[in-house]
């Protein structure tokens, strides 16, 4: 009887170019990233969206929302290790807020009331 939703929180190497150069510390060490991660879902992605699409779990992908925010030309994280800094934390928080009011997620937040409640 619990709700449950689920939020696919993606690898830098999705969104931001940055981290694919060769100054990357991942990527000079050794680690395989592929430039079609930039523009394409994985197959982490599909999986993910269709077993919540079975299951009724409510799925929010934030990979568009990175990407379109790599646009404007700000870094979302730190170069050296790939979390978030305040502007990825910023976007990610907006992206979430505006699918939690937008959409039927859970049944106890009432979407249009001013506080959610």
């Amino acid at each position: 009887g619990i709700e449950v939703a689920m939020i696919y929180i993606p690898s830098c190497f999705q969104y931001d170019p940055n981290c694919q150069s060769q100054q990357n510390p991942w990527v000079f060490s050794g680690t395989v990233v592929r430039k079609e991660w930039l523009t394409e879902d994985t197959e982490i992605q599909h999986r993910l969206s269709e077993w919540s699409r079975e299951n009724h779990v409510a799925f929010l992908d934030l990979t568009p929302t990175m990407r379109n925010q790599i646009k404007t030309g700000s870094r979302l994280n730190y170069p050296l290790d790939g979390h978030w800094n305040a502007r990825g934390h910023k976007a990610a928080s907006e992206a979430i807020e505006k699918w939690l009011s937008s959409q039927d997620v859970f049944t106890f937040i009432k979407l249009g009331s001013p506080d959610g409640n």
